[in-house]
Order: structure tokens, then C-alpha cells, then sequence
């Protein structure tokens, strides 16, 4: 059963990471969450908002684009549903990118969609 919640963490971790991109860019985004639950046994909500994983969560913006947000929420749905098979190859981070984090070059290349980069570890997010 999804819980309202854990929509909305998700929905929102989705605009704010990747709002612009295509809805593949976006269900990659969205995937990428539901794979660190499954390492982690933990809820949307706590993988979203844990420590430094996702920068939005720092300053908490605002939702400005209403129409962006519903797709996001949408997709949030059937990501979490399971309407959406991982086409990520299990990729549990990612990156813009224009940026080079340090964490990368220790974990596995998975693929680019759009403007992320997305890699696979068996470690936990940290």
C-alpha cells in the first residue's frame, strides 16, 4: 500500500532533482530512491531527507512549477507501485553531469540519462 508520504518525499525529491528533465530522466531519478530503500530497508521519506544525500533537502526550496510537481508526483506512483521496471541496471547514486564528486570513481558506471550519471554499490549510502 503507498502511503501519502512517501509520495510525496518522493515526488518532491524527483522536482527538485531532476524537473527539466524527460520522464525517463525523471523515473531514473526515482528509481534510483526505491534501489536505496531496497539496500537499506528504509522508508522513501528517510532515504529522501537523510543526511547530505540530496542537497535540495539543505535549503528546502519551495514547489514554484505546479504543473512539474503533478508529473513528478505521477511518476513518484508508479515508481513506487512497481509500474516501472529499473532500467538503471540497480544504480543506487547519481550525478549531474557537469560535476565530478569524489565518491564516483569508486563505484560502478551504470549509464547517463539526460543529465545524470548513475553508478551501482552494494555499500550503503553514506
Amino acid at each position: 500500500m503507498l502511503v501519502a508520504s512517501m509520495i510525496t518525499c518522493l515526488a518532491l525529491n524527483i522536482y527538485h532533482e531532476a524537473r527539466g528533465e524527460s520522464v525517463k530522466g525523471m523515473q531514473a531519478v526515482a528509481l534510483v530512491t526505491k534501489n536505496r530503500m531496497s539496500v537499506t530497508g528504509e522508508s522513501a521519506c528517510e532515504v529522501v531527507y537523510s543526511p547530505y544525500q540530496f542537497s535540495w533537502t539543505i535549503y528546502k526550496p519551495k514547489v514554484t512549477d505546479p504543473k512539474s510537481y503533478k508529473l513528478a508526483e505521477k511518476i513518484a506512483i508508479d515508481v513506487l507501485s512497481g509500474k516501472v521496471s529499473d532500467f538503471t541496471g540497480g544504480a543506487t547514486f547519481y550525478h549531474r553531469i557537469d560535476v565530478r564528486p569524489h565518491w564516483a570513481k569508486k563505484f560502478i558506471y551504470r549509464k547517463t540519462i539526460g543529465k545524470h550519471t548513475f553508478y551501482f554499490t552494494l555499500e550503503r549510502p553514506v
